[in-house]
């Protein structure tokens, strides 16, 4: 499976289109084919996530098969509600419902942070990401992982010079009061 990474600061324009990233969009491209269709829905903490629709649909079988509940019913029938088809269009543009404007906080405009997550990308109002990132980027600088994964063969060694000079660096950079993106650790 594809995944999506990367972080990307841009803006919403006045009809409420985002224009998704050349690195993400090839990625949806390479997932989708030449539909160039996604679903754009709510996801937690009042971003919008865009999914490819079988990843999408993966997640709205899941849901259905917590239905079965008053809380798993209420839960699939808001995912699938609130959930929109959006074809991309020739300038990678997708335009964002007015459900998912008002859940997302977005205006004409403002200010946004598109996010590869793994299966997924969020688009996030740039301030909400501040505010809820924030403290985890500061942890995660202050005691970065010596290693991730599962061991030999199964996991990604990180060299420990090499993550204390980042965390160091990325660090003094905040400090110092920049972003993320001004100190150059993100795209």
């Amino acid at each position: 499976m594809l995944l999506f990474s990367g972080t990307f600061e841009l803006n919403l324009d006045e009809k409420f289109r985002v224009t998704l990233p050349r690195q993400l969009y090839d990625r949806f491209r390479e997932r989708c084919g030449l539909e160039e269709q996604v679903m754009l829905t709510p996801n937690f903490g009042g971003c919008i996530a865009v999914r490819d629709y079988q990843t999408w649909q993966a997640q709205a079988l899941a849901y259905a098969e917590q239905s079965g509940t008053e809380d798993g019913y209420l839960a699939h029938e808001a995912f699938t509600s609130a959930s929109h088809l959006v074809r991309l269009d020739a300038q990678r543009r997708l335009l964002v419902a007015p459900m998912l404007r008002d859940i997302a906080g977005l205006t004409p405009s403002c200010a946004v942070t598109v996010k590869g997550v793994g299966d997924h990308v969020d688009i996030w109002l740039r301030e909400r990401v501040e505010e809820r990132f924030g403290d985890a980027l500061k942890a995660l600088i202050e005691k970065p992982p010596a290693r991730i994964g599962g061991g030999p063969g199964g996991g990604i060694g990180v060299h420990s010079a090499s993550a204390t000079a980042v965390s160091e660096g990325l660090s003094a950079g905040l400090a110092a009061g920049h972003t993320p993106q001004q100190a150059g650790y993100v795209a």
